[in-house]
């Protein structure tokens, strides 16, 4: 959203990503499918490997959804008991 250098970007892209496959595991270690397949497609969506090309208009709700949804994840993922 930002005119910031394609740098940071690129690296913003790989901490969303590693991020996401966290939550992914975190959800998968207290049961929750749902946000198993909502991280997990986060995570694909913003992977650096093999990034997703879309234009500035699409990018920009993607990322508030993005940013609304793993907020969400980490206040709504349960932690098994020890």
């Amino acid at each position: 959203m930002a005119p910031l250098p394609i740098g940071f970007y690129g690296f913003l892209r790989l901490v969303i990503t590693i991020a996401a496959i966290w939550t992914a595991i975190a959800a998968s270690k207290s049961s929750q499918a749902a946000w198993v397949l909502v991280a997990t497609v986060t995570a694909i969506v913003f992977n650096p490997l093999i990034p997703v090309w879309l234009t500035k208009e699409i990018w920009v709700p993607i990322d508030f959804i993005g940013a609304i949804t793993m907020a969400i994840a980490g206040f709504r993922i349960h932690r098994p008991a020890r």
